[in-house]
């Protein structure tokens, strides 16, 4: 008899398992942000060329970056050279899932600084110029500009070019409008200080009979005279012994002066000298001057140079005789010192006198 045969039966299970792969560094599509960067402005650039870097949430091992302008991309970085207004638009794209992000960088600002010229030293002259313009019209110009001035005594003004009239610091600022920048500039308004000395030229009373007479030397007949007594001559006649005042107009500003006109005396002579005129040229001097006589019908004169005490000091010329006519007579006295001095023109029936002034 034969043995059975024993059969055994092995049962495989086969397993039909789907293989996932995990991306754990991947982010869902909602949480991927992307920021472009902001760029803040500073007046005194030059030039446009910054450097931005944008920034995101992504891990770089998976970030695909890009930045464009305007369209045209023009960095595959994080980073971007701004050299050029437009709209930069950084995008980051995950490569593990396709999800991509973007934001934008709008640059449209004008960085250039205004000029701001206030122009050179400027001066005022109180008699002739008691104002002046400041000049600001080397600044910039346009409607986005705005200007403010501002100076001595709270002065404050709003024009490019105002008008002044005290000295002083100036400072001019210039405003563009539309980005915020500024620049200043400052000019010194310089008061011209004036003060016009005039010398007054006078002869004294003789023999107190009215004869003295004060003269204006402005060197510019043009200006306005008014003296003391009223007259608005340059050359007052018949005067007392006395002070007497002169007042010169120069524009805005009047000017004054004195004078003083001797007595000469004239002790047992009662009458001034008739048919007889000089002048004493120059005067002041230096202790040399001319005498230039005018005689109208002839006679016999002497001069003598007196000073302030009435003491004598040289006898200018000896009695003469002197036809009608003019004649001129030279008198030179070395180390004559600085003063007023008179020149007394004489003879038997009366004299005359002259006052000269001697600077050195």
């Amino acid at each position: 008899m034969n043995a059975p045969i024993a059969f055994v039966f092995v049962m495989l299970t086969a397993c039909n398992c789907l293989s996932h792969t995990v991306l754990t560094d991947s982010l869902p599509c909602d949480s991927l942000w992307a920021d472009a960067g902001s760029i803040t402005l500073n007046c005194t650039t030059t030039s446009i060329d910054f450097e931005v870097t944008g920034t995101t949430n992504l891990p770089e091992a998976y970030a695909q970056y890009e930045w464009t302008l305007n369209g045209v991309v023009v960095s595959n970085t994080p980073t971007v050279i701004v050299q050029s207004m437009g709209q930069y638009i950084f995008t980051v794209t995950d490569t593990l899932n396709g999800c991509s992000a973007s934001d934008t960088l709008d640059f449209m600002e004008d960085l250039d600084v205004p000029i701001a010229d206030a122009g050179p030293s400027m001066y005022v002259e109180p008699c002739s110029n008691p104002t002046i313009i400041l000049n600001g019209s080397a600044s910039s110009s346009g409607p986005m500009f705005f200007y403010i001035w501002e100076g001595p005594g709270g002065f404050i003004d709003f024009n490019q070019n105002p008008t002044v009239s005290e000295p002083g610091v100036y400072t001019l600022t210039v405003i563009n409008d539309e980005n915020g920048c500024s620049a200043t500039d400052v000019v010194d308004v310089i008061l011209l200080f004036v003060e016009l000395e005039f010398p007054i030229v006078t002869t004294p009373d003789s023999c107190h009979t009215n004869s003295g007479t004060a003269t204006v030397l402005t060197g510019d007949p043009s200006y306005p005279v008014t003296w003391s007594t009223g007259e608005t001559t340059t050359t007052i006649t018949g005067l007392a012994a006395g002070t007497y005042f002169a007042y010169v107009t120069v524009g805005l500003c009047q000017f004054g002066s004195s004078a003083v006109v001797d007595s000469l005396s004239c002790t047992g002579v009662q009458a001034l000298l008739k048919d007889v005129s000089f002048t004493i040229l120059p005067n002041p001097n230096n202790g040399q001057f001319s005498v230039l006589l005018d005689v109208a019908s002839p006679l016999s004169l002497e001069m003598e140079l007196l000073d302030a005490l009435g003491r004598s000091i040289a006898t200018v010329q000896p009695m003469k005789s002197f036809g009608t006519g003019q004649h001129r007579i030279d008198f030179q006295q070395a180390g004559l010192p600085s003063g007023s001095y008179y020149l007394l023109v004489k003879n038997e029936t009366g004299r005359m006198g002259m006052k000269v002034e001697v600077v050195r």
